[in-house]
């Protein structure tokens, strides 16, 4: 009993121990975005966004595929370049050759746990002993940018990959604040980005020089799209 006793108290000791961490700093992946929001005087939307491409938090640049389903809508694909070094980020349509050029939207999304997270829990995913995968959640009430939110961030304990995230809270970016709540997941994650100019690189089409406001010319469905405060 005493002994039962002294597991125990170690296991409690080094999981109330948990520090932030940071996780990797260029990656390539899947994330699957679940979107639903409620826009001041309309219906309630919903959308499904499928999101490939490459993380680089080394250079505050991030480069996507994104397949955006909505509704009815026959799903269609567009690129998202982010470059937070330079405070832009472009919105093209390689099907029909055209660019749209937006500031980057605060917060900027970070690699790393924020100091003052809180430690949620430890749990394992699937399987049994070690086939199972040890994960750690983190979570965080905070103020920023258009956002006042409660978000959850779940990583691999060994390595702090991403696993998922959640988020729910309201957005003001139109002026009255409205619901939000995103649930998002990472799949098929490998360090580096082996081919960096497929993802980083703007076309020679799109006009370098036209900027519009971040409130205007973006799709409803893709506002606060790139809203990852952890990661």
């Amino acid at each position: 009993m005493l002994k039962l006793l002294v597991v125990a108290a170690v296991l409690v000791a080094s999981v109330s121990a948990s520090s932030p961490c940071c996780g990797p700093s260029q990656y390539m992946g899947v994330q699957e975005i679940l979107v639903g929001q409620v826009f001041p005087g309309q219906e309630p939307i919903g959308a499904n966004i499928l999101q490939v491409g490459a993380w680089d938090y080394k250079n505050r640049r991030f480069g996507f595929v994104m397949i955006e389903i909505s509704g009815n809508s026959p799903p269609y694909p567009y690129k998202l370049i982010q470059d937070y070094g330079k405070a832009t980020q472009w919105i093209i349509d390689e099907g029909n050759k055209t660019c749209t050029k937006l500031i980057t939207t605060p917060p900027e999304p970070t690699v790393c746990i924020p100091d003052d997270a809180t430690f949620s829990g430890r749990v394992s995913i699937g399987g049994n002993g070690t086939d199972s995968i040890i994960a750690d959640i983190w979570s965080k009430i905070y103020h920023e940018g258009t956002n006042t939110a409660s978000q959850s961030i779940t990583v691999r304990h060994k390595d702090c990959f991403p696993i998922r995230s959640q988020f729910m809270g309201t957005n003001n970016e139109m002026g009255a604040p409205y619901p939000r709540i995103l649930s998002s997941g990472w799949f098929n994650i490998t360090i580096g980005i082996p081919k960096p100019d497929d993802w980083f690189t703007v076309p020679s089409y799109c006009n370098q020089q036209e900027i519009i406001s971040a409130k205007t010319a973006i799709p409803r469905y893709m506002s606060e799209l790139y809203f990852q405060k952890f990661f």
